[in-house]
């Protein structure tokens, strides 16, 4: 008897998996609800894979957003797959760091999703379900802001451990899926208003181009892979060796400089574009503006938007000019999302069997000595004469000999923070927690510590 034949689009999922040696690893879904990503999970599903659900609850469309959560909670409880659900505090950190909603939710989405890949034995991928229609969408505003040379990349199909399978199908095909196969999905009340430029492309402005070229998507897609290709080559020749910049904590950056050849600088250039935070993303004149600090000296500073940047004596520091937050401690709440200078911190109640594969760091519950009833602990910037015992020493080390032995460099160590509770440290940021707060086989409450560092790339 032959195998049941998968439809046309599961095909093309299934070749694009067998292509980035996805087939056989442990796959992870971003869902919102919508058709695009109930359809990626759908076609999985034809393929005898059952990926892992990563759904992202905004909180900005009131019940419709918790009803798309209870949606996803009933759909993987009836296909058996497991769901990850996580709440942002989106308006605030929009606020906060002065970015528009959809710029602030995606910065946070994506520190989630960094903090899920982390981890490899857990999850080999994380797909999504962004489609070749996104990627027309995509450069058309690119182009349309102004964005530099390499929005003619694209989306990529694949960007480390975050892969992309529907890049080659159409929002069509998708909806032409759905309805075949009789999938239930969410719809999003703001994708039908044109609040949002990308809104205003879809309704407006790609209908009109299509009705001149009906093969606009498909065209732009082909030439797109073929830009996308250019670039790989060009990245992949821009800069021998290890990569020039460094991250640090606090959204800081530090880029190393071998010498002030015409040749190297230009590469130099070329290199950092691509890996440096915005207003240097995708800029040449203003990372080469900021390459102009070398020749100066030891000392020398320029301001950017965003940023001061300054010479030491091997490298250049480029620094937030505006912390998150006051250097004043936050008093921490279980389940409430706290940015802060260094990216952002939220403490959950989990499940003890759950905590332990999870990517995160984890306390005995019982064993804290909780601040307040509302807010059991606090986060504070580490002070002079902290010091605690790490997860399996004997005894307790000064937190800047901690630092000191992570190679932090002096003018960095003042962007780490410490959590504590009414004894004192339970987790230095970066850092393992507390012996004190270990878990045990006698452990029956776990609060789980997910951090995701600031400043992440674009892209």
């Amino acid at each position: 008897m032959n195998p049941p034949s998968h439809s046309p689009v599961a095909q093309r999922v299934a070749a694009f998996l067998a292509d980035h040696d996805a087939m056989g690893v442990r796959l992870a879904v971003a869902v919102s609800g919508g058709l695009d990503s109930m359809c990626l999970v759908h076609l999985l599903l034809e393929l005898g894979i059952q990926p892992a659900l990563v759904h992202i609850n905004h909180g900005l469309r009131g019940e419709e957003s918790e009803a798309d959560e209870a949606f996803l909670r009933a759909f993987a409880q009836a296909h058996d797959l497991f769901l990850h659900t996580e709440r942002l505090e989106v308006t605030a950190y929009a606020a906060q760091h002065q970015l528009s909603t959809q710029a602030a939710a995606r910065a946070l989405r994506y520190a989630v999703f960094d903090r899920i890949v982390a981890d490899p034995a857990a999850v080999g991928y994380l797909l999504t379900a962004h489609h070749a229609d996104d990627q027309a969408e995509t450069v058309l505003l690119g182009l349309l802001r102004g964005k530099g040379w390499p929005i003619l990349s694209g989306i990529p199909a694949q960007r480390g451990r975050y892969l992309r399978p529907l890049l080659t199908t159409h929002r069509a095909e998708l909806k032409a899926y759905q309805q075949a196969h009789g999938i239930a999905y969410r719809e999003d009340s703001s994708n039908a208003t044109d609040d949002y430029l990308r809104n205003e492309l879809r309704h407006h402005v790609v209908p009109a181009l299509r009705a001149i070229n009906p093969n606009l998507i498909e065209h732009l897609a082909e030439r797109l892979q073929s830009y996308q290709e250019q670039l790989a080559w060009l990245e992949a020749h821009a800069w021998p060796g290890p990569a020039p910049v460094q991250a640090l904590p606090g959204g800081r950056w530090a880029i190393a400089v071998p010498d002030t050849a015409p040749a190297t600088l230009q590469r130099l250039s070329f290199a950092l574009v691509r890996l440096l935070p915005a207003p240097f993303y995708q800029s040449l004149v203003r990372v080469r503006h900021l390459l102009s600090l070398w020749p100066l000296g030891k000392g020398a500073r320029l301001s950017f938007e965003g940023y001061t940047a300054w010479r030491e004596a091997d490298h250049i520091c480029l620094v937030p000019t505006a912390p998150a937050l006051a250097d004043g401690p936050v008093p921490v709440a279980l389940g409430a999302q706290i940015a802060f200078a260094a990216g952002t911190l939220r403490v959950d109640t989990v499940e003890s069997t759950e905590a332990r594969s999870a990517a995160a760091e984890h306390l005995d519950a019982d064993r804290i000595v909780p601040l307040s009833p509302e807010a059991p602990l606090l986060l504070r910037p580490w002070a002079e004469g902290d010091r605690y015992q790490p997860l399996g020493l004997a005894g307790t080390q000064a937190v800047s000999d901690i630092l000191t032995d992570k190679k932090v460099p002096s003018h960095l160590r003042r962007s780490f923070w410490v959590l504590v509770d009414a004894e004192g440290i339970v987790l230095l940021q970066g850092h393992s927690p507390a012996e004190r707060v270990r878990l045990s086989p006698a452990t029956r409450r776990v609060w789980a510590v997910h951090w995701a560092p600031g400043a992440e790339l674009p892209g």
